[in-house]
């Protein structure tokens, strides 16, 4: 089955954005902002996103980050693939 659901991270705090790509440095990880939505790093699985947001979020490089980020994790998933896939769930329940 060819997994389907994109998950992505949001910045909330101090300016709105999204995570475009992810760098490990010797310091630690930094990242890249964008503003647009469809640049932001994609993930599959949420369980990789989380482990990856956990990873950079405590260890980040104090030369390249000065200020102190909240992070969210977004799942933007179409509806409509969401739909299909709770039908196929309840198919295979037999309910």
């Amino acid at each position: 089955m060819k997994y389907k659901r994109v998950f992505i991270i949001e910045i909330e705090e101090p300016i709105k954005g999204y995570i475009k790509e992810i760098y490990k440095t010797s310091m630690g990880y930094f990242f890249i902002r964008t503003s647009k939505l469809q640049s932001a790093k994609k993930w599959k699985y949420k369980k990789n996103c989380e482990s990856s947001l956990y990873n950079f979020s405590n260890n980040l490089d104090p030369t390249k980050i000065l200020k102190h980020y909240k992070f969210k994790i977004i799942e933007i998933t179409d509806s409509k693939i969401l739909r299909t896939l709770k039908l196929k769930k309840i198919n295979k329940n037999g309910i």
